[in-house]
This record gives C-alpha cells, sequence and structure tokens, in this order.
C-alpha cells in the first residue's frame, strides 16, 4: 500500500514540475533565451537575448545591414514579440561603415540608463517567442 502511494505521490510531483516549467516563459534563476538571423541576400542580420535571473529581467535586440543593401540612415525599424509592437530601432552608422540600432530593456532601467524599462504591453518572452526586427525574425531558444 505505500509503495502505491509512493508511485502516485511520485508521479504526482513529477507532473506538477512538468507543468511548472511547461509554457516556454524564461525561468527564475539565470534562464536565457536568444537567437540570430542572416537575411537570405546575407545584407543585414538580427540578433535577440532574453534574461531573467529572478529579480532581473532584460532583453536587448540589435539589427545590423550593410548600406546600400536595401537600408539607410535613419530608417525605423519595428521590434516585434510574436507580432506585439514593443518598440522601434532608428538605423545609423557603425564605426565600420555598416547601418546599426538597438533596443535594451532592463526592469531595473532608471533615468539616464542606456536601457529602457520594458513597456506596458510587453507580452513575455520566453524559448519559442518569434522576436522581429524589420522584416527579419527568429525564435528564441534556451541557451
Amino acid at each position: 500500500m505505500y509503495a502505491k502511494f509512493f508511485r502516485q505521490s511520485s508521479l504526482v510531483l513529477a507532473m506538477s514540475l512538468v507543468m511548472a516549467t511547461a509554457g516556454g516563459a524564461a525561468q527564475a534563476g539565470g534562464d536565457r533565451v536568444e537567437c540570430g538571423r542572416d537575411s537570405a541576400a546575407g545584407d543585414s542580420s538580427i540578433d535577440a537575448r532574453f534574461e531573467d535571473k529572478g529579480d532581473r529581467e532584460k532583453f536587448s535586440s540589435s539589427f545590423e545591414a550593410v548600406q546600400g543593401g536595401g537600408h539607410m540612415d535613419g530608417d525605423v525599424l519595428q521590434i516585434k514579440i510574436d507580432g506585439e509592437t514593443v518598440g522601434n530601432i532608428t538605423l545609423a552608422v557603425l564605426a565600420g561603415g555598416d547601418l546599426g540600432g538597438d533596443l535594451n530593456f532592463d526592469t531595473t532601467a532608471g533615468p539616464g540608463d542606456a536601457d529602457s524599462p520594458f513597456p506596458a504591453n510587453w507580452p513575455g518572452a520566453g524559448a519559442g517567442t518569434i522576436v522581429s526586427v524589420g522584416t527579419l525574425g527568429c525564435s528564441l531558444q534556451n541557451r
């Protein structure tokens, strides 16, 4: 009888753990998901990362392109998380002559910081979340 109770309790515990960690959202305690993608022509690329450190979350996205490859200095590209627009990147000429820009959110961001607070419409992020910058997109994966 105790063996049967132990097996059932173990099964319930195992199912609870699976349900608690399922769903793709980054879990507390230092999880990180990231992705990157190059355009088919190879003239632009994106990178994105979301970190959940338990008491702090950070998101960063960047876009880089060669000049004359369909993008110009001053172009504004939308950043979308699973189709929800959360911000914009304005392209500028980088030191090497390429174009680039980035957008960074941090739960501890304050006045004068390079990072911004997360927007009110932040949908969350985790493994499987689609990040789009302009026309390029990638799916966040555990690293």
